[in-house]
């Protein structure tokens, strides 16, 4: 295999992984007909492995004087179950729809990002499985696999709701509430040992996430579990949850993570919801999957399997900071700059591409013309102009190693039985033509080459720059940082960008002189397969990404034709 397919193959590999590594509602908690007290789905699988409840006393062994219920027929205690209730609560950009439910917050609206293109479209919804809303607490006081399933309201306003649980002497307050403005959050939970018995409660704060389907509005593509572990972070495709495998059944995706967990979260492609801790310490976290595309991330306090014992008279109260908004550095950091890792954008090696692409587009758009697709082809023009010189150079030598192809099949004509004298002449030959025989043998994908870390972080600035979503072009090119939606056949999306992306790539191909030769043959075929190779991938990536290429080709492919009409 030769360096030029070699080459290839690489690209088509880099390509490969990009692609792969980048590729709304409400509702009650409880199921209808759910019996008063009955778990929470979400909660069974984590909270039947809970860490602590070996250990948890609870609070049965209460003095005589408490204020215990009496038992009903077979040993339980009835409990009253307020009605449920919801609030809202709202800002200058959020909107948030709290039940007094294990999942209380059963919606969350971006009010400033509409879910689709058109004047009509409501706002963003972040919550992606209405039946367990997006945000859920688990609040076990000492009785394992039992938990608070509603609170009663203490009231609410425009910002604030505070809601009450109380038992046999325990008080748990839970109050939430929304900064004046941004996409900011606290959420409060106090937990005062009233009685004359001590306690040892546990607390699991819960962000669940689904991913959505493409016909859904606003698809969150590449929506993953996040959780921010001794400040890396570990993230699980929720798309890759209990998909069954080749050879095996579905496999459920568990992973916990020991103390020093500053936050968990749901992110998709420009969305993030957080939750995170007052501090690291004592903290614990576990991604899991709840059945296909559908996930949890908890956030555990305390971290060990022995729970902090709460003695009569004392409380313990642990405050949250919530993020519900798009992951954009200046509105994630006026909350928590702690969620600075989940805005990185792009693998390493590129990210300081990616940072300068996403500003140079953002600039043209703001100071030049405010068409983004426009200055995706300026933003291209500027690449090629700084690659030309070694284009150029690898083209020259492609026109002259093709002038010298007769003599080149002369010597090896001559020759074929002495190599190592094929080997002379033929160098000799190179130096006095002044052929570089290299710079010819990588010119068939040296442009491409040359193109792909640009290409690689256009593409990650492209999936994640916000400001380009639902950002038009020209005619039905209304999405660049989606796939175009031409029209449709049979089901059959219909896209004319990659399609003549393609067939510029085949036309650049076919312009570039051809050196003879069985070997040179080999190279063209595998290139032409590679432009199939290319169409079929690009067939699903950004239109704005497409535009590029393709606007990138045309460029070739004029420079191919000034350089094929020079003398060699």
């Amino acid at each position: 295999m030769d360096r030029v397919q070699i080459g290839a193959l690489v690209l088509a590999g880099a390509l490969f992984l990009v692609s792969m590594q980048l590729g709304s509602g409400t509702g009650p908690v409880e199921p209808s007909g759910a019996e008063p007290g009955a778990q929470a789905p979400g909660l069974e699988r984590a909270n039947s492995e809970a860490p602590n409840s070996e250990v948890l006393d609870g609070i049965a062994d209460l003095p005589a004087g408490a204020s215990t219920p009496e038992p009903a027929a077979g040993g339980s205690v009835p409990l009253p179950v307020p009605e449920r209730s919801s609030a809202t609560l709202e800002n200058d950009v959020l909107r948030l729809g709290v039940s007094n439910d294990v999942a209380f917050l059963e919606s969350a609206e971006l009010l400033e990002f509409a879910s689709r293109i058109g004047g009509d479209a409501p706002p963003v919804q972040l919550v992606t499985a209405p039946e367990l809303g997006l945000v859920q607490t688990a609040v076990e006081l000492g009785t394992p696999g039992r938990f608070i399933e509603r609170f009663e309201v203490l009231g609410s306003d425009e910002r604030t709701v505070r809601q009450r649980f109380e038992r046999n002497g325990v008080e748990v307050l839970r109050e939430l509430s929304i900064d004046s403005e941004g996409y900011g959050g606290e959420l409060r939970i106090r937990i005062a040992n009233r009685g004359t018995a001590p306690i040892r409660p546990s607390l699991e704060v819960i962000v669940l996430g689904r991913e959505r389907d493409l016909g859904a509005p606003d698809h969150f593509q590449n929506a993953q579990l996040v959780a921010s572990v001794d400040g890396s972070l570990e993230r699980v495709l929720l798309a890759k949850l209990e998909v069954p495998g080749m050879f095996s059944g579905a496999s459920v995706t568990r992973e916990r993570f020991a103390s020093e967990v500053e936050w968990v979260g749901v992110e998709s492609q420009y969305f993030l919801t957080a939750v995170l801790a007052d501090s690291a310490r004592n903290f614990s976290a576990l991604e899991e999957s709840l059945g296909p595309k559908l996930g949890r991330v908890v956030l555990r306090y305390p971290a060990g399997r022995e729970s902090a014992e709460v003695p009569p008279g004392q409380q313990i109260e642990k405050v949250y900071r919530l993020y519900l908004g798009p992951k954009l550095e200046e509105t994630a950091d006026a909350v928590d700059v702690r969620l600075e890792p989940a805005l990185r954008v792009g693998w390493s090696v590129v990210r300081p591409l990616v940072v300068l692409f996403a500003g140079a587009l953002n600039w043209i758009h703001g100071s030049l013309i405010a068409n983004y697709g426009v200055a995706i082809i300026l933003l291209t023009i500027v690449l090629r102009l700084a690659t030309f010189p070694l284009s150029q150079s690898s083209m020259r030598s492609m026109k002259k190693m093709s002038s010298v192809s007769p003599q080149m099949r002369e010597i090896q004509d001559k020759y074929k039985q002495d190599p190592e004298r094929m080997q002379q002449e033929l160098l000799a030959m190179y130096k006095r033509t002044g052929v570089n025989p290299f710079s010819a043998m990588l010119g068939g994908c040296l442009p491409m080459l040359l193109q792909m870390p640009f290409m690689i972080a256009l593409y990650f600035a492209l999936q994640s720059s916000i400001e380009l979503r639902h950002a038009g072009f020209v005619g039905w090119i209304d999405d660049l940082s989606a796939p175009e939606n031409f029209l449709a056949i049979l089901g059959v999306p219909i896209r004319p960008l990659p399609l003549l992306m393609g067939a510029s790539m085949i036309l650049q191909q076919l312009m570039t002189p051809a050196t003879g030769g069985e070997q040179q043959a080999q190279q063209r075929t595998m290139m032409m397969a590679m432009s199939g190779v290319f169409t079929v991938m690009f067939y699903q990536f950004p239109s704005g990404l497409v535009l590029y290429w393709f606007v990138s080709n045309l460029l070739g492919i004029g420079q191919q034709f000034l350089v094929n009409r020079q003398p060699a």
